[in-house]
């Protein structure tokens, strides 16, 4: 939540420093940014920056704001990080957007609707949840970044949701694909024996694929992304 200021033998990215930086709070360096300089965007680093002369030399003032730790917030749940750290707090001031880019990632609606428990409904096949819910306790959870997937998952459930009420097609063909599911999930549970249909497998991943392209949301393309690795994943040891 704060900034240092460096500077520097150039404008460019990476110039090497010719003193000592000085560090600033956040809110100062966005204020800077939305009065008086252009923001920059480093795509090494994934961070902000911005530049300016004084005294004829080159300064470069470096900072994280919502998109950058969007980014380090994103990396915490693909790798299952149990927490962030922050330094300091107050530093942002009165200013809402490091706020909300932490409640984006890290916070579910009360009761968020679940597109499972929905196509069970409209399938009136609610007993197909339990495999399902067995897969994810017994199986997904213990995996590495498993329950990062399975937070990320209820996360975005509100946005799936609205994607298949806008897509009536995706939402029958999660219908259809309710019982394979099931299925699929019956045999990758530890102690439940249904051997594993590769054309529900392969299903499932059209079904994903029809899922992403159906959106321009890029979280949703990136869990979409993680479901059908995931999917991969089983597939050698069960082919």
């Amino acid at each position: 939540y704060y900034a240092i200021r460096w500077p520097t033998d150039g404008y460019d990215p990476h110039a090497a420093a010719t003193g000592r930086g000085r560090a600033l709070f956040y809110d100062t360096a966005a204020s800077e940014v939305e009065t008086l300089y252009e923001r920059r965007w480093d795509e090494e680093s994934q961070t902000p920056f911005y530049t300016y002369e004084e005294g004829g030399s080159p300064y470069q003032t470096w900072y994280d704001d919502a998109e950058s730790l969007g980014y380090k917030y994103d990396l915490v749940l693909e790798r299952d990080i149990q927490g962030i750290g922050i330094w300091a707090l107050g530093y942002d001031g009165t200013r809402p957007e490091l706020w909300e880019e932490i409640e984006t990632h890290f916070t579910l609606e009360e009761n968020p609707p679940c597109p499972a428990e929905t196509t069970a409904r409209i399938a009136h096949r609610p007993d197909l949840l339990l495999p399902l819910r067995a897969f994810r306790d017994e199986r997904l959870a213990r995996m590495p970044g498993g329950n990062a997937l399975i937070g990320e998952y209820y996360r975005l459930a509100p946005r799936i949701e609205r994607l298949l009420a806008d897509h009536p097609a995706l939402r029958w063909e999660a219908v259809g694909l309710l019982p394979e599911a099931a299925a699929l999930a019956r045999s990758l549970t530890a102690g439940q024996g249904d051997a594993l249909d590769l054309f529900a497998f392969r299903r499932a991943g059209r079904f994903l694929d029809h899922l992403t392209g159906a959106t321009t949301d890029p979280e949703l393309h990136r869990f979409f992304r993680k479901a059908d690795r995931l999917l991969r994943a089983f597939a050698p040891a069960h082919d």
